[in-house]
Protein backbone atom coordinates (compact mmCIF):
# COMPACT_ATOMS: atom_id res chain seq x y z
CA UNK A 1 0.00 0.00 0.00
CA UNK A 2 1.61 3.55 -0.72
CA UNK A 3 3.26 2.29 -3.70
CA UNK A 4 3.53 3.95 -7.22
CA UNK A 5 1.96 1.57 -10.01
CA UNK A 6 5.28 1.73 -11.87
CA UNK A 7 6.62 0.30 -8.88
CA UNK A 8 5.07 -2.38 -8.15
CA UNK A 9 6.51 -5.80 -9.78
CA UNK A 10 4.62 -8.64 -11.02
CA UNK A 11 4.61 -11.72 -8.87
CA UNK A 12 6.54 -13.77 -11.72
CA UNK A 13 9.73 -13.90 -9.85
CA UNK A 14 11.69 -17.02 -8.62
CA UNK A 15 10.66 -16.77 -5.02
CA UNK A 16 7.09 -16.79 -5.98
CA UNK A 17 7.52 -20.01 -8.29
CA UNK A 18 9.46 -22.67 -5.68
CA UNK A 19 6.81 -25.27 -5.41
CA UNK A 20 3.55 -25.66 -6.39
CA UNK A 21 1.66 -22.51 -5.80
CA UNK A 22 -0.97 -21.35 -7.48
CA UNK A 23 -3.22 -18.17 -8.15
CA UNK A 24 -6.79 -18.51 -8.78
CA UNK A 25 -10.08 -15.60 -9.22
CA UNK A 26 -13.55 -15.47 -10.00
CA UNK A 27 -15.00 -12.33 -10.31
CA UNK A 28 -17.73 -9.55 -11.51
CA UNK A 29 -17.38 -6.16 -13.22
CA UNK A 30 -20.38 -3.84 -13.65
CA UNK A 31 -20.29 -0.79 -15.28
CA UNK A 32 -23.93 1.19 -14.61
CA UNK A 33 -23.34 3.57 -17.07
CA UNK A 34 -25.89 3.44 -20.59
CA UNK A 35 -25.32 1.26 -23.57
CA UNK A 36 -26.61 1.07 -26.98
CA UNK A 37 -27.69 -2.12 -27.74
CA UNK A 38 -27.50 -3.06 -31.69
CA UNK A 39 -31.27 -4.09 -31.70
CA UNK A 40 -32.48 -1.02 -29.95
CA UNK A 41 -31.53 2.95 -30.28
CA UNK A 42 -32.75 2.97 -26.52
CA UNK A 43 -29.98 2.88 -24.52
CA UNK A 44 -29.54 0.11 -21.52
CA UNK A 45 -28.15 0.65 -18.19
CA UNK A 46 -25.75 -1.20 -17.25
CA UNK A 47 -23.27 -3.84 -18.48
CA UNK A 48 -21.28 -6.71 -17.13
CA UNK A 49 -18.39 -9.01 -17.41
CA UNK A 50 -18.02 -12.50 -15.19
CA UNK A 51 -14.45 -13.84 -15.19
CA UNK A 52 -12.50 -17.09 -13.88
CA UNK A 53 -8.59 -17.21 -14.21
CA UNK A 54 -6.25 -19.64 -12.86
CA UNK A 55 -2.14 -19.76 -13.22
CA UNK A 56 -0.49 -23.21 -11.73
CA UNK A 57 2.89 -24.91 -11.47
CA UNK A 58 2.63 -28.20 -12.59
CA UNK A 59 6.07 -29.63 -12.58
CA UNK A 60 9.28 -28.33 -10.79
CA UNK A 61 12.37 -29.70 -11.64
CA UNK A 62 14.54 -28.02 -8.83
CA UNK A 63 13.93 -25.41 -5.72
CA UNK A 64 15.45 -22.94 -8.33
CA UNK A 65 11.59 -22.54 -10.03
CA UNK A 66 12.67 -24.62 -13.07
CA UNK A 67 9.52 -26.13 -14.77
CA UNK A 68 6.25 -25.75 -16.06
CA UNK A 69 3.24 -23.91 -15.10
CA UNK A 70 0.07 -23.51 -16.87
CA UNK A 71 -2.11 -20.95 -17.04
CA UNK A 72 -6.51 -20.40 -17.93
CA UNK A 73 -8.60 -17.94 -18.34
CA UNK A 74 -12.25 -16.79 -19.36
CA UNK A 75 -14.65 -14.18 -19.71
CA UNK A 76 -18.15 -13.70 -20.47
CA UNK A 77 -20.51 -10.34 -20.85
CA UNK A 78 -23.72 -10.12 -22.53
CA UNK A 79 -24.28 -10.69 -26.30
CA UNK A 80 -26.20 -8.07 -26.95
CA UNK A 81 -23.99 -5.25 -25.39
CA UNK A 82 -20.69 -6.91 -26.18
CA UNK A 83 -19.41 -7.55 -29.92
CA UNK A 84 -16.42 -10.00 -28.27
CA UNK A 85 -18.29 -11.10 -25.61
CA UNK A 86 -16.65 -14.47 -24.80
CA UNK A 87 -12.97 -15.21 -24.59
CA UNK A 88 -10.89 -17.83 -23.69
CA UNK A 89 -6.94 -18.66 -23.18
CA UNK A 90 -4.80 -20.73 -21.92
CA UNK A 91 -1.00 -21.75 -22.21
CA UNK A 92 2.01 -23.13 -20.91
CA UNK A 93 5.19 -21.15 -19.58
CA UNK A 94 8.05 -22.97 -19.33
CA UNK A 95 10.76 -20.96 -16.21
CA UNK A 96 14.41 -21.15 -16.87
CA UNK A 97 14.53 -23.23 -19.93
CA UNK A 98 17.75 -21.82 -21.09
CA UNK A 99 20.84 -22.62 -19.07
CA UNK A 100 22.06 -19.02 -18.54
CA UNK A 101 22.66 -17.02 -15.89
CA UNK A 102 19.65 -14.53 -15.92
CA UNK A 103 15.74 -15.02 -15.81
CA UNK A 104 14.06 -16.26 -18.74
CA UNK A 105 10.95 -18.29 -19.47
CA UNK A 106 9.40 -19.65 -23.01
CA UNK A 107 5.67 -19.60 -23.04
CA UNK A 108 2.81 -21.29 -25.51
CA UNK A 109 -0.53 -19.85 -25.59
CA UNK A 110 -3.93 -19.87 -27.19
CA UNK A 111 -6.88 -17.79 -27.71
CA UNK A 112 -10.20 -18.31 -28.87
CA UNK A 113 -12.29 -15.10 -29.37
CA UNK A 114 -16.20 -15.87 -29.61
CA UNK A 115 -18.35 -12.87 -31.57
CA UNK A 116 -21.81 -12.04 -30.96
CA UNK A 117 -24.26 -12.44 -34.46
CA UNK A 118 -26.57 -9.58 -32.46
CA UNK A 119 -24.06 -6.61 -33.70
CA UNK A 120 -24.79 -7.17 -37.55
CA UNK A 121 -26.42 -9.72 -39.56
CA UNK A 122 -23.61 -10.65 -41.66
CA UNK A 123 -21.70 -11.84 -37.94
CA UNK A 124 -24.70 -14.79 -37.61
CA UNK A 125 -22.24 -16.60 -40.02
CA UNK A 126 -18.99 -15.49 -37.97
CA UNK A 127 -16.52 -17.16 -37.58
CA UNK A 128 -15.01 -17.95 -33.85
CA UNK A 129 -11.31 -15.70 -33.90
CA UNK A 130 -8.50 -18.22 -32.72
CA UNK A 131 -5.05 -17.68 -31.94
CA UNK A 132 -1.64 -19.34 -31.33
CA UNK A 133 1.63 -17.77 -30.17
CA UNK A 134 4.80 -18.12 -29.19
CA UNK A 135 7.10 -16.08 -26.83
CA UNK A 136 10.75 -15.39 -25.02
CA UNK A 137 11.55 -13.94 -22.09
CA UNK A 138 14.45 -12.58 -21.47
CA UNK A 139 15.51 -10.84 -18.80
CA UNK A 140 19.16 -9.85 -17.66
CA UNK A 141 19.62 -6.64 -15.00
CA UNK A 142 17.07 -3.93 -15.70
CA UNK A 143 16.80 -5.02 -19.64
CA UNK A 144 14.16 -7.09 -20.89
CA UNK A 145 13.75 -8.43 -24.50
CA UNK A 146 10.43 -10.28 -25.08
CA UNK A 147 10.37 -11.51 -29.03
CA UNK A 148 6.99 -12.64 -29.91
CA UNK A 149 5.39 -14.38 -32.98
CA UNK A 150 1.21 -15.02 -33.12
CA UNK A 151 -0.49 -16.62 -35.73
CA UNK A 152 -4.20 -15.55 -36.07
CA UNK A 153 -7.03 -17.67 -37.63
CA UNK A 154 -10.57 -16.01 -38.66
CA UNK A 155 -9.83 -12.43 -37.89
CA UNK A 156 -12.67 -10.37 -37.35
CA UNK A 157 -15.05 -13.41 -37.79
CA UNK A 158 -14.23 -13.74 -41.57
CA UNK A 159 -12.18 -16.45 -42.88
CA UNK A 160 -8.61 -14.58 -42.98
CA UNK A 161 -5.49 -15.36 -41.81
CA UNK A 162 -2.68 -13.15 -40.24
CA UNK A 163 0.61 -13.98 -38.77
CA UNK A 164 2.27 -11.40 -36.68
CA UNK A 165 6.32 -11.12 -35.32
CA UNK A 166 7.05 -8.34 -32.83
CA UNK A 167 9.40 -7.56 -29.79
CA UNK A 168 8.64 -6.19 -26.33
CA UNK A 169 11.74 -3.83 -24.85
CA UNK A 170 11.86 -2.53 -21.17
CA UNK A 171 14.44 -1.07 -19.38
CA UNK A 172 14.50 -0.42 -15.64
CA UNK A 173 15.84 1.61 -13.22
Amino acid sequence: MGQKASSIKAFDDLESRKGYSGLYAIGAVYNPGEFTTPLSPTPQAGNYLLYGKASQALWRVNPQARGLDATFAFDWSPPNLNRNNTLLTAGLRFNEPLPVGFHNTMSLGYVRNSLSSEFSPALSSAKTEQGIEFNVLLLFGPFLVQPVGSVLRNVGGDTQRATVFGVRTKVEF
